[in-house]
């Protein structure tokens, strides 16, 4: 059962991200994410620094539920590596590109968390990473895969795949 305070921070999250969804990171203010929760801004406060850190919250959660998301993928026990692999590439390409295709909003999120606070961004592609080089262990494990440096190349595929992913954030 969650306590008191995380309820709070879970509603003010979510009234952040329909708000930042709807009208964009930059034309939302707190007293705005503070009046769809019922409560003043200065409650807000009580639980966020400001709204860098709600969106921050909001980055950090997306990233470790793609990945867990990833996590049937992996532990599928009728798949070869090369199945997994090619499995976990392509459902990541589709779905980063397709969350951030039509939503400019999103990608003005996502920018400028980025900008703003880069660390987040290098956490979640080593989390990303960590799902490529289980895979690619495996692989490596059962013969499938012949791999010298897991994490080397677990890296390159990541790397290579990153244009493709985020074509949004990196065509401007």
């Amino acid at each position: 059962m969650q306590d008191n305070d995380t309820l709070i921070r879970n509603q003010i999250i979510e009234a952040a991200k329909n708000r930042f969804s709807h009208y964009g990171y930059f034309k939302t203010t707190i007293a705005e994410i503070a009046k769809d929760c019922d409560m003043s801004p200065g409650n807000i406060y009580r639980y966020f620094k400001g709204k860098l850190e709600i969106a921050s919250d909001i980055s950090r959660a997306e990233s470790i539920a793609q990945v867990e998301r990833l996590r049937p993928l992996i532990d599928c026990k009728y798949r070869s590596a090369r199945q997994k692999l090619e499995e976990i590439m392509f459902h990541e390409l589709r779905n980063t590109f397709h969350r951030l295709e039509n939503n400019e909003k999103v990608v003005e999120l996502v920018q400028h968390v980025m900008h703003e606070r880069p660390r987040l961004f290098v956490d979640s592609l080593r989390r990303e990473r960590r799902v490529l080089a289980i895979v690619l262990e495996n692989g490596r494990m059962s013969g499938e895969f012949d791999i010298e440096d897991v994490s080397k190349t677990a890296a390159t595929l990541q790397s290579a795949a990153m244009k493709f992913r985020y074509p949004q954030l990196f065509t401007h």
